[in-house]
């Protein structure tokens, strides 16, 4: 009144006082994107490097000599590649793309200025990357062509416009995730979703011209009724086909939120003709990827698997979860012996005619204990599906584990160091024990992937219950 007295004020929003974008201040810090921009950088340079057909081979050489014919490569270095390398050349845009949105993450600045200044600061620092990792593959026997570098750079652009454009949004998603109710469920389904059909479509290497299109109809008319699966023992082929349902559960669960809003009369439905459509506009893009074998076989699985999903969520309401927790603890110690049983299937491992240690141990190909040298020698698109079911094959370990512990209390760091361990040593006795049996190879990356697909799948699954509880309890409470 007497012109003392403070005026009050609503208090500002999160992070508005220090000036930050609404959805950034979710994002992780520049400092904890650097250094993962460094780790992958390493990472990257590993594999671009150290492993090759022979192994490590370092050949040593003039380094003015090298960096004129890394001019040579970057300036007259094209060369005409056929629709058989498309796959590749796809394969290393992308691997640059997180490396580009993690540089440009870690220069990103408030005003529009400085945000341009860091995006041309990060696809310097990108494309001189991209060229140190050329110029020291020179001295490895590396492929370097101009396909290549052209490939990366062009995957440092789409990352570090990701990650400039798309700070909003992406912040949004941190910030959903953080939650742990329907929320956070549905940014999780969508998530997944998108991971499962960017899984069924790899390795994105399309039928760009007229010529690939005729070649692609005339190879899917005698592919396109094979039954999938043909070179897989045959009690095999059904949970391959069984597999590729579950793995498009995700999109009927994002399918089922799309329509959860609708008016019950509507909704189920609306759902059936979107998972349908679903179902069928990913078949039709599969069948311009060169390298993909569609069936029609596969259409009833995909539906099946979609439809689960969505059912599973519809059913939520109907489920009494506490009973169901109490239910899974009970059973989950009787799936133990069929788990192991399946991963020794799954394996190859049944059967007669094994070595011996020391004479698997002199018949083993050193080269395999080259990390990630197993994964070079096969195609990126090979490798990223030999990882995906490799994850999912372990993963039923920490789900085991999460299911049998006591659910009034939470998962502790000894029951979490305990999934990584069990994870981790059956990979690796199924990995020794393929280098015993004959024919067969060993994957000793598969060890650091159990025990990844162990220790998310314990970590999350806790999470992801919450969430279900309190998807039930809102649909419950609208009914």
């Amino acid at each position: 009144m007497d012109g003392l007295t403070p005026t009050r004020t609503s208090p500002p929003r999160h992070g508005a006082a220090r000036g930050i974008r609404p959805g950034v201040a979710a994002l992780p810090s520049r400092g904890t994107l650097a250094l993962l921009a460094l780790l992958y950088a390493l990472a990257m340079f590993y594999a671009s490097t150290a492993i090759s057909p022979n192994g490590f081979l370092f050949k040593p050489g003039d380094p003015w000599a090298a960096l004129d014919r890394l001019i040579y490569v970057a300036t007259h270095g094209w060369e005409q590649h056929g629709s058989d390398q498309r796959a590749d050349w796809t394969a290393n845009l992308l691997i640059m793309v997180p490396m580009g949105a993690l540089v440009a993450g870690s220069l990103r600045a408030r005003n529009w200025f400085l945000r341009l200044l860091g995006m041309l600061i990060a696809l310097a620092i990108c494309l001189a990357w991209v060229l140190a990792v050329k110029y020291v593959q020179i001295f490895f026997p590396r492929t370097v062509t101009l396909n290549y570098i052209v490939a990366q750079s062009i995957g440092a652009v789409i990352g570090v416009l990701m990650a400039v454009l798309g700070e909003r949004p992406i912040g949004a998603l941190l910030v959903a995730l953080r939650r742990q109710d329907r929320v956070a469920l549905r940014a999780l389904c969508l998530m997944a979703a998108f991971a499962s059909i960017a899984f069924m479509l790899a390795p994105y290497d399309l039928a760009l011209s007229a010529q690939d299109i005729s070649d692609r109809l005339e190879s899917l008319s005698l592919s396109m009724l094979v039954l999938p699966f043909g070179d897989r023992p045959i009690w095999m082929r059904p949970i391959l086909w069984a597999a590729g349902g579950v793995a498009v559960v995700p999109v009927g669960m994002a399918l089922w939120f799309s329509c959860a809003d609708a008016p019950e009369s509507r909704r189920r439905g609306m759902l059936i003709r979107r998972i349908v459509a679903t179902v069928l506009l990913t078949w039709i893009a599969s069948l311009f990827v060169l390298s993909a074998s569609p069936s029609i076989y596969t259409l009833p699985s995909r539906l099946i698997g979609m439809g689960a999903g969505a059912a599973m969520l519809e059913a939520v309401t109907t489920l009494h979860l506490v009973r169901a927790r109490l239910w899974l603890q009970r059973v989950t110690p009787w799936t133990v012996l069929p788990y192991l049983l399946a991963v020794v299937a799954f394996s190859g491992l049944f059967g007669q005619g094994w070595f011996g240690l020391e004479e698997a141990w002199e018949r083993l190909d050193k080269r395999l204990l080259l990390p990630l040298w197993s994964h070079y020698m096969v195609s990126k698109a090979w490798a990223a599906k030999s990882t995906a079911v490799h994850l999912a094959l372990y993963a039923p370990i920490g789900a085991m584990l999460w299911a049998g512990a006591n659910p009034r209390r939470p998962i502790g760091g000894g029951r979490i160091f305990l999934a990584v361990v069990l994870a981790g040593g059956l990979a690796l006795a199924v990995e020794v024990a393929r280098t015993m049996k004959p024919g067969m190879q060993p994957d000793f990356n598969d060890i650091g992937i159990a025990a990844l697909a162990a220790w998310g799948t314990l970590v999350l699954l806790p999470r992801f219950w919450t969430m279900l509880e309190d998807l039930a309890a809102s649909r419950t409470g609208r009914r």
